[in-house]
């Protein structure tokens, strides 16, 4: 058995939901499990796995987070923001991970979307499984309109998001592109527990989940119906009219979920999945400018799961209340095969056993080669003497020790 280091996205829930999934089938398979994650999703996963004896350390490291206004994901006043972020995600989450990799000597590194295990693994030429659904636009043949976005060429430029081997989730029929084929595949949904154990059946509300808080207008267009909706996301816990609103429950949710009728939500890939793997109608109003929900939102309406909008209006509302039936029937023919990891475990069997891991030594020495290297390039870039020193100061805060151990690992051999 190996140890594997998981590393999770903690944008919004979804990676930190399916990542539960997946570390608890591999600690099912005795595997042992280093955890990285940053926000909500190191909360979440921190609170499941922080008893488990085979999770041997749960790390938090530093992320992203995106700014979103109105139903709308904001770039610029994401940067203005986060950039601050960047340089203790390069000065403070790089060397965490070494130094977890020097303790903890790991077979692979399984990231879900999360970029600084992407890095490491380059850097220490340490085997990468990526699992996640944002593959779908990069390594799959998705329609040509979505091909040119400044979004998807970044992610499919960023070769930290492409590993030895690539599980993409996917609940649409859209091929992978020829040139990924050796070593990228389709995965059926993986779905949490919750939503498997729930009782499935066909209530009378529809269940609404909003990533962006500040979605006020969609308020007004759902009271204009005599449905009952049931709200999750907006951190309220009242009934206005038709509109009952819920705090975040995990069992809570899946059971609306599962009872409900229909969904009404953005683009995200979490939600789609689960409500597709329960066959309910999905009425799907992607954040603005963010192009993964958007390319969701179109395959969903164009496999006939239910439909899409710009924004939430009542015309689109009306049409997909009185096509609910319709959206069903064509859900119904679906035969998912759902949390199936038997070519992981090849995968990671393959890896283990072809993977000839580096001695303490070696690693000592790699990692202190990137380091020198690393201020080389530095010092060409920086000419400002002082501020070279401040960045080295910095660095060897964490690498400082590195010298001497290699030293003393030296003077055994």
């Amino acid at each position: 058995m190996a140890v594997i280091f998981y590393s999770v996205a903690g944008e919004g829930m979804g990676h930190a939901t399916r990542s539960e999934v997946v570390i608890k089938h591999l600690l099912k398979k005795e595997h042992k499990i280093v955890i990285f994650s940053y926000d909500r999703a190191f909360k979440y996963l921190y609170e499941r796995f922080k008893d488990y004896k085979n999770v041997l350390d749960i790390i938090e490291v530093f992320g992203i987070n995106l700014v979103y206004e109105k139903n709308e994901f904001k770039l610029r006043e994401t940067i203005k923001k986060e950039y601050k972020k960047l340089r203790p995600m390069i000065t403070n989450s790089i060397p965490l991970f070494t130094d977890k990799e020097l303790k903890y000597s790991p077979s692979l590194i399984i990231t879900d979307f999360e970029p600084v295990a992407g890095v490491v693994a380059k850097l220490l030429e340490i085997p990468l499984i990526c699992i996640d659904n944002q593959g779908f636009f990069t390594k799959c043949d998705i329609d040509e309109k979505f091909k040119k976005s400044i979004q998807v060429k970044f992610i499919d430029y960023m070769l930290i998001f492409s590993g030895n081997f690539n599980f993409i989730l996917t609940v649409f029929d859209i091929p992978v592109k020829e040139e990924h084929k050796k070593n990228t595949y389709l995965m059926s949904a993986i779905i949490r527990e919750s939503i498997i154990n729930a009782d499935a059946s066909e209530g009378e509300h529809i269940l609404v989940y909003q990533t962006s808080t500040s979605n006020e207008k969609l308020f007004e267009v759902l009271k204009t119906s005599n449905q009952q909706f049931i709200i999750y996301g907006f951190n309220k816990d009242i009934i206005d009219n038709n509109l009952t609103f819920k705090l975040s429950s995990v069992n809570e949710f899946a059971n609306d979920l599962a009872s409900c009728k229909g969904v009404i939500t953005n683009g995200g890939f979490s939600l789609i999945s689960e409500a597709v793997f329960l066959k309910k109608p999905i009425y799907s109003v992607p954040v603005k400018n963010q192009i993964e929900q958007e390319i969701n939102s179109y395959y969903l309406h164009e496999s006939g799961y239910g439909i899409q909008s710009e924004e939430i209006n009542t015309i689109d509302l009306w049409r997909f209340l009185n096509s609910l039936e319709e959206y069903k029937k064509n859900l119904m023919r679906l035969n998912i095969k759902i949390n199936d990891f038997d070519l992981l475990d090849e995968k990671i069997k393959l890896i283990i056993e072809t993977y000839e891991m580096p001695s303490r030594k070696k690693m000592l020495s790699r990692v202190k080669k990137i380091y020198d290297k690393g201020m080389k390039k530095v010092s060409k870039i920086i000419k400002n003497k002082g501020k070279i020193n401040r960045i080295k100061k910095i660095a060897k805060r964490r690498f400082g020790k590195i010298k001497s151990k290699i030293q003393t690992i030296k003077s055994k051999f």
